[in-house]
């Protein structure tokens, strides 16, 4: 640093030394220091500088001022990626799926979450995954996602225009957006069931899919979830309170004239040794079963490394019958082995 105390004599030296290095590195020409005494300072040629640069004139020795250094090239910081919705074409619905089960436990989170990345194959980011488990919503969890905004948010922005909705959203890698849920089960019960609709119908302006894991039973914010979706997926497993508690929903759907016209059965967690057959199962019901699943160690697995299951073992018995949930709703989701490894590669933990 200069002294304030510092000589004329002293002052022009540093100045001259400044003006060496700055021709030296390229910064200013030597003309660029030929002005007469008397010229005025606000003629002056203006160099930038910074306080980097400042630095490296007053520290470095005299003689070595005009010589030729050599600067690290410095890196750019990454800029903050930016997600784009892609254009829907014009003709081509949008679709709404709801994740339903009478009772927790059941995989209903597995499922949507699957389906999701499934169809984000197909749609990427133009698929939006909503956690409306109000209570005690994972999906977050279960994708090692750290959400900065939720659905609380969400519903409060959903009459907004896009962009300030998009702000709610988080992306994942396999190509789609979630819409976290509540932080806790009191800031879930401030979620309105309206608001829930108005965010799903404004998703729906969005993005070609929506899917939707709703709070288990049916409590009001399931309800009006069926009123504004285009299809269901009805998970159960192969416990008789489970599958008497499915039928009771079916017939109460019925009833009440909310069963969605695209309905899909799920049997979840199937095994031989439960006592039970598919044609029990569908006995009890009282429907016809459109998917087993069977049950797999590799669900857990890949729930614990925050990877979606049909990306991280895609020869796994319940990752093909999952495949084929997602076909159901979209027949041209069929799989490219070398997109779904290159995806499980990117996804796995190092």
């Amino acid at each position: 640093m200069l002294n304030p105390d510092a000589t004329d004599e002293t002052t022009l030296a540093l100045l001259d030394r400044l003006a060496a290095w700055l021709v030296a590195n390229g910064h200013a020409e030597t003309q660029d220091f030929d002005a007469p005494p008397a010229l005025e300072i606000d003629d002056m040629p203006f160099v930038a500088l910074s306080e980097a640069d400042v630095t490296s004139v007053v520290d470095a020795p005299a003689e070595t001022v005009v010589e030729e250094t050599s600067e690290e090239e410095l890196e750019p910081e990454p800029a903050a990626p930016e997600w784009e919705f892609p254009p829907i074409e014009a003709g081509v619905p949008t679709e709404a799926i709801a994740v339903v089960a009478p009772k927790g436990g059941q995989g209903k989170t597995t499922i949507a979450i699957n389906l999701a990345t499934g169809l984000a194959e197909i749609a990427p980011n133009s698929v939006v995954l909503v956690d409306a488990d109000l209570q005690f919503g994972d999906i977050t969890a279960a994708l090692a996602l750290a959400p900065e905004r939720t659905i609380v948010d969400a519903v409060a922005d959903a009459a907004a225009d896009e962009l300030v909705l998009k702000t709610t959203l988080t992306h994942h890698d396999d190509g789609f957006f979630v819409v976290a849920s509540a932080p806790s089960p009191e800031l879930g019960d401030q979620v309105a069931p309206a608001a829930l609709a108005e965010l799903i119908d404004r998703l729906r302006e969005a993005f070609r899919y929506v899917v939707i894991d709703t709070t288990p039973g049916l409590g009001e914010h399931t309800l009006i979830t069926l009123e504004h979706v285009t299809d269901a997926i009805f998970v159960t497993n192969m416990g008789v309170p489970s599958l008497r508690a499915t039928r009771t929903e079916f017939e109460l759907l019925t009833k009440i004239g909310l069963m969605p016209s695209n309905r899909h059965v799920v049997v979840n967690q199937t095994d031989k040794n439960s006592g039970l057959t598919i044609k029990d199962v569908e006995n009890i019901i009282g429907t016809r079963v459109d998917i087993e699943v069977p049950k797999s160690s590799a669900v857990l697995f890949a729930s614990n490394k925050g990877v979606p299951l049909i990306h991280d073992d895609v020869r796994d018995p319940a990752a093909k019958a999952i495949r084929s949930i997602v076909l159901r709703i979209a027949p041209e989701a069929f799989p490219k082995r070398s997109k779904i490894q290159r995806k499980r590669r990117t996804n796995e933990p190092e």
